[in-house]
Order: structure tokens, then C-alpha cells, then sequence
């Protein structure tokens, strides 16, 4: 998510839990550029904050390396919860 001034992240962001029982949960960015931004990954990043700053931030985490991240996490959290 782009970050300047933090209102995006902190004032224009929130998740939405109604459909969780079905195993979705959306996360909602409430401005006009935050989609802009997200799908237009040849626009000028900042990377002083931070070095992974890019458009289409989400894509590694639904079809590339870290797609297994969710899964692999909750896994771990499972088995050191059930003293496993």
C-alpha cells in the first residue's frame, strides 16, 4: 500500500469481516488513487520508507512465491497451538 502521510493506511483503510464465514475477508481502500496506484505498477514508487513499494503489491501473495504463505502460516500456528 503506498505510504506518505499514513491516511491511506491509517484514515481510508479498514477490513471487512461480513463474509468471513464463508473464508473471505476484504481488505477496503476507501480513496480514488489507491486503485490507481495498485494497478499501475510503472508509476514512481517511493522505496525511502520502503524498498518493497511497487504496484500490484498483493500479486506475490496470490499466484507467486509467497502464495503458500497463509496456508504454511496457519499450518504452524495450528500444530503449535494444539501442542503438536
Amino acid at each position: 500500500m503506498p505510504f506518505k502521510s499514513g491516511n491511506m493506511q491509517n484514515d481510508n483503510t479498514y477490513e471487512d469481516y461480513s463474509n468471513s464465514k464463508q473464508g473471505k475477508v476484504s481488505l477496503i481502500t476507501s480513496t480514488s488513487y489507491s486503485r490507481r496506484m495498485y494497478f499501475h505498477p510503472e508509476y514512481n514508487f517511493s522505496k525511502e520508507e520502503n524498498p518493497n513499494a511497487r504496484g500490484n503489491w498483493y500479486e506475490p501473495w496470490t499466484t507467486g512465491k509467497e502464495k503458500d504463505f497463509c496456508k504454511k502460516a496457519f499450518s504452524q500456528f495450528y500444530k503449535k497451538e494444539a501442542g503438536l
